[in-house]
């Protein structure tokens, strides 16, 4: 086996990193290496379509069964034999890295911050093995706006191995802010809200539910997506009762998805913690104004063009809404925030990866 190989990590193509910002992240970049540059994927569960997705980088798979551990284990050494060179993606943890040259990529700081969102055992096991894979491996590629001097701040033993990679927005979104431009939203009537993904806890829908019940605003209409029995349990359980002004649209389809976020007013997105942050420049591109938690992925992607409140003060957030509200049928407030999205692009990440992975080699 030609020593370009490289060997994806089982948790790049796990159904569970099938959606959201890590699917993009692998759409994005892999296909678009180029060179002798080929990987290996190594999993114990798939997405189906997933590796097509991907392109022509990804050439061969290997199926995990049985105990996770001890198959990999057993399968890196199996693999190293063979000439591959480790990579690791996405965000994920592990202490047996040394196992392989390897790359870790930490897709974002936010990384660093999404086991205090978890249970006991999770906030115990998750900090420790993450620590030990920023040691262990050999070169952190953070996919991030955060600068190398809060990285090393932050987590000096990084100093020496840390490359910064700026992501980009997403090409579909791209592709139908370029056909759709600003010139969707509502010019009057009631102003058009979204949240996405409503029964994921980490999506503080709570807070915008008792918003919605103290102000009981009049000229609001609030679209939630996400499992639609979930969600209507999480307001139930909330309120007591789905407000009028509250319409649950299930899941979208992706075209549906963006096309929705082009008509929308505002993206509320209150989230315990972001990685990558892409549903804030997916609605930015529409001109669609977003509201958001002060995090870290938050701050990175929205910039001065998004409104933030401090988590999770209802009142900041609500009062951040009614700004937000405020300045969204603007039309040149719409057309500075969909620039400043369209400025993220992959060019320059892409080029980072490239020269990380040929460094490896």
């Amino acid at each position: 086996m030609a020593s370009a190989q490289l060997l994806l990590d089982c948790t790049a193509f796990h159904p569970s990193c099938s959606s959201g910002g890590v699917s993009v992240y692998k759409q994005e970049i892999l296909p678009k290496l180029r060179g002798d540059l080929r990987f290996h994927a190594l999993y114990k569960n798939i997405e189906p379509g997933i590796l097509s997705e991907c392109g022509s980088s990804v050439e061969s798979d290997t199926r995990v069964s049985g105990n996770i551990l001890i198959w990999r284990d057993r399968a890196l050494r199996q693999l190293r034999a063979q000439g591959y060179k480790g990579v690791w993606y996405p965000t994920q943890f592990s202490s047996w890295l040394p196992a392989l040259p390897s790359v870790a990529t930490i897709h974002d700081m936010a990384a660093f911050l999404a086991w205090r969102s978890f249970g006991t055992v999770g906030k115990a096991y998750m900090p420790a093995t993450l620590l030990a894979t920023c040691i262990n491996a050999r070169t952190l590629l953070v996919i991030s706006e955060s600068s190398a001097a809060d990285l090393n701040r932050l987590f000096p033993w990084t100093r020496k191995k840390t490359v910064i990679a700026r992501h980009g927005l997403p090409s579909d979104a791209r592709t139908a802010a370029k056909n759709l431009g600003t010139r969707n939203h509502p010019e009057e009537g009631p102003f058009q809200l979204i949240f996405l993904d409503g029964a994921n806890h980490r999506k503080r829908l709570d807070v915008c539910l008792k918003i919605f019940e103290k102000r009981s605003w009049a000229n609001v209409e609030l679209k939630i997506t996400g499992n639609p029995d979930k969600v209507r349990e999480r307001i139930i359980r909330t309120l007591g009762h789905v407000p009028k002004n509250i319409a649950l649209v299930g899941r979208l389809e992706r075209s549906v998805l963006l096309s929705t976020l082009a008509k929308s007013d505002l993206l509320l997105y209150p989230s315990d913690f972001e990685g990558f942050g892409f549903p804030i420049i997916e609605a930015m591109a529409f001109g669609t104004s977003v509201v958001s938690f002060s995090g870290n992925a938050e701050r990175e992607v929205g910039g001065e063009y998004a409104v933030y409140s401090e988590r999770p003060d209802e009142e900041s957030f609500a009062k951040a809404i009614d700004v937000a509200i405020e300045r969204s049928r603007d039309q040149s407030w719409q057309d500075s925030i969909s620039k400043h999205a369209l400025s993220f692009t992959w060019d320059d990440s892409i080029t980072t990866h490239q020269t990380v992975l040929e460094t490896l080699l």
